[in-house]
């Protein structure tokens, strides 16, 4: 699994390389260059904010699932035992 991580955030980091290259070395003024930076991080960040909540929607009800089972089988194995 390390591996895979590893090989991911290599693919993302030269993404992010890539399109920096690509927007630095674009033949547009300085003011547009950065107009356009500006845009694709607000961008990003939306993405990120979007996908944390998502990633903690999806863990809050993994987690109260897990709590849920762990007391039923708590509850049942005490009943069981008596």
């Amino acid at each position: 699994m390390k591996k895979g991580v590893n090989i991911a955030i290599g693919a993302i980091t030269g993404a992010a390389i890539g399109v920096v290259a690509g927007i630095l070395t674009a033949p547009k003024s300085g003011k547009e260059t950065r107009d356009d930076l500006k845009g694709k991080a607000t961008k990003a960040t939306d993405k990120i904010q979007d996908s944390t909540r998502e990633f903690k929607k999806k863990f809050e009800k993994f987690s109260g699932n897990t709590i849920q089972n762990t007391k039923a089988s708590i509850e049942d194995n005490d009943a069981s035992n008596k």
